[in-house]
């Protein structure tokens, strides 16, 4: 396609000091959600590349023991090598914890997950950088080193209700953060079934749970059971083609929960011209509505 642009972006990654990181490596997203991965030479410089984008693009240069960076809005330039400078890394707290299994053993394996974000405007969050996977040994968890900004962990453990928690990570922060002991619940199931407006199961629907995102998809005779739930209510969405979304609020409990979808509702109109009243064709047309539930409120576009 003309209109896609073909270029290479090379940089160099310093320590705090100025000292050449030669294991540091550069992550690059575009707004379509490519990705692509280098790893610096032995100066600590990385070229990433050939990119493919149409819209400018982020990168983020990580190196184990400092904080990851994230350059905003960087720009491809056709067929060209540009070179965008030197940056440092700077140092950053830790999450450490201890973590404690129903029974009062800790934990002796397990896996966590670690999203970082940032904030652009008073209310948008956005994602700063893959999700980090880090590893419970022997009840001991401890993250890589974190850049100011938002950090959601979230817990896995077989048998256990998923937990998560929010940091607010800030650039003058001293020492790490100690998250204490963190005690998990016990593990609680819900098993349900989505069917259509006259009792009709709807095969491939999907609940998302709204606090953690997760989602799953029910089976060809809309089944489904969601997993590592706590005590606490959760709300949920689920959805179907030829179907309304519905948000509703689950409790696990040993009765299995049937949510029926009302089919779909359409919209029509038309488009036309404020100074002749000619109908007007359309070539393309995006639907926003808000979805509520309790204090919180998601857009939904499409």
């Amino acid at each position: 396609m003309s209109d896609i642009q073909l270029g290479f972006v090379t940089c160099k990654v310093v320590g705090p000091e100025g000292e050449v990181l030669p294991e540091s490596c550069a992550i690059w997203r575009d707004q379509e959600g490519a990705f692509a991965r280098a790893s610096a030479d032995e100066n600590g410089c990385v070229r990433i590349g050939p990119l493919t984008t149409t819209y400018p693009s982020m990168i983020w240069l990580e190196c184990s023991g400092l904080a990851r960076r994230r350059l905003d809005f960087v720009t491809v330039a056709p067929h060209v090598e540009q070179d965008l400078g030197k940056f440092s890394l700077a140092a950053g707290p830790k999450i450490r914890a201890q973590v404690m299994l129903p029974d009062g053993t800790p934990a002796q394996s397990g896996e966590a997950t670690l999203n970082l974000h940032y904030n652009t405007l008073a209310h948008t969050v956005n994602p700063d950088g893959p999700a980090l996977a880090l590893c419970i040994n022997n009840g001991i968890l401890v993250s890589p080193t974190l850049p100011p900004g938002h950090a959601h962990l979230s817990l896995n453990i077989a048998g256990c209700a998923r937990h998560d928690l929010h940091f607010a990570i800030t650039a003058d922060f001293d020492g790490d953060i100690e998250a204490g002991t963190i005690e998990l619940e016990k593990e609680r199931r819900l098993a349900g079934c989505v069917v259509g407006p006259s009792g009709q199961p709807i095969p491939g629907a999907r609940i998302r749970m709204l606090r953690t995102f997760s989602a799953i998809i029910a089976d060809e005779n809309g089944n489904f059971e969601l997993t590592g739930l706590g005590t606490e209510a959760e709300m949920t969405q689920v959805g179907a083609q030829g179907f309304a979304s519905q948000v509703i609020e689950v409790v696990p409990s040993s009765e299995k929960l049937e949510i029926k979808l009302a089919s779909v509702r359409k919209i029509r109109g038309m488009v036309v011209d404020a100074e002749t009243d000619k109908l007007l064709p359309i070539e393309d047309m995006t639907l926003s509505y808000l979805i509520r539930f309790g204090d919180q409120a998601a857009i939904k576009a499409g």
